[in-house]
């Protein structure tokens, strides 16, 4: 889902409403007032009406506009952010790859809105556990996002948060720490320490650091690490180093979590995929003995509170995409 910055008008709704009445409900103004009030029922969580008015919109948008216009593919993008935001991947996969076709043969491989749609394109594959396919779609759109727009521009930088995610899954840790510290820094000068793309960044970074400190003590396959008898104590140096590692990530994951869920809101879908992350590390506490198991346990595992029913279908998508990427992220 699109994140934007600035405050949701509360009248969005009757202004849309009004649109219909006045201008017809297939009239383009009505068509991108919807657009947008969908993406703002996406910032908000609420994935089910997002996804209603995201449907509507694509289906009108082909009768008046035709499937190559360019607000058609901008609206089957969105469509398809919601449906993978939602745990729909499948779904997700078919429309996000008719769109990148679609981008390449209207405007070419290297125009930006190609590009984008590769790395939307890579993020959903990602998230189906197909992270080698990801890594080679992202990389390239990264090397060529970059050629064209400099690497302080939020496209590539959002690219290379995703990548990095990739590359933490295929277990390149070393590069894959080293491009999300270098994204995260970027993002944090260019957009602020608060914007949602730098705690995206943030959250991805955290989790890295986790992963890449329970792999190097054999915490991947169920191992204590050090000189077989649980203790840890085998390899001071590496033990030191892993636990360095999972306190920093475990502290970034902490922070970003509360600073999304203040933002952002428990439902939105980063604000659930930290919360995750969380979870995932807390299982990971048995890095380098009595110490990290203390740390790691120290974690709060995020539940729902039973005195607050869903309010609405959206919140049960959040819950699947907690679940779906807790056991993907928790395998790097």
């Amino acid at each position: 889902m699109i994140l934007v910055d600035e405050p949701v008008c509360p009248c969005a709704a009757q202004v849309l409403a009004v649109e219909k009445r006045v201008l017809g409900a297939e009239h383009p103004d009505t068509l991108t007032t919807a657009g947008n009030l969908a993406a703002t029922y996406g910032n908000q969580g609420k994935y089910g009406e997002a996804e209603r008015l995201e449907v509507e919109v694509l289906a009108a948008s082909k009768r008046v506009l035709g499937a190559d216009h360019p607000d058609t593919l901008t609206a089957a993008g969105n469509l398809a952010a919601t449906l993978r935001d939602q745990g729909k991947y499948g779904e997700a996969e078919g429309l996000a790859g008719d769109v990148l076709r679609a981008r390449k043969r209207l405007l070419g491989p290297d125009h930006p809105h190609t590009l984008a749609a590769a790395s939307k394109l890579g993020e959903t594959l990602l998230l189906q556990g197909k992270a080698a396919a990801a890594e080679v779609l992202l990389r390239a759109s990264l090397e060529r996002q970059v050629a064209g727009a400099g690497a302080d521009h939020g496209r590539p930088l959002y690219t290379a948060v995703t990548l990095g995610q990739a590359l933490c899954s295929l277990g390149h840790h070393a590069e894959a720490e080293a491009l999300l510290r270098d994204t995260r820094e970027r993002l944090t000068r260019t957009r602020g320490a608060e914007h949602p793309h730098t705690m995206r960044a943030s959250s991805t970074l955290g989790h890295a650091l986790v992963a890449q400190a329970a792999a190097g003590n054999g915490c991947a396959d169920g191992d204590t690490g050090g000189d077989g008898d649980g203790d840890g104590d085998g390899d001071g140096g590496a033990a030191a180093a892993g636990l360095r590692l999972m306190s920093e990530g475990l502290a970034l994951l902490r922070a970003t979590h509360a600073e999304q869920a203040a933002r952002l809101g428990d439902r939105h879908v980063e604000t659930a995929r930290t919360a995750g992350r969380l979870a995932a590390a807390a299982a990971k506490g048995t890095l380098g003995g009595p110490s990290a198991r203390a740390e790691a346990n120290a974690t709060p595992t995020p539940r729902p509170d039973p005195a607050k029913p869903p309010a609405s279908p959206a919140s049960a998508g959040v819950s699947v995409q907690v679940e779906a990427s807790g056991v993907l992220q928790g395998a790097c």
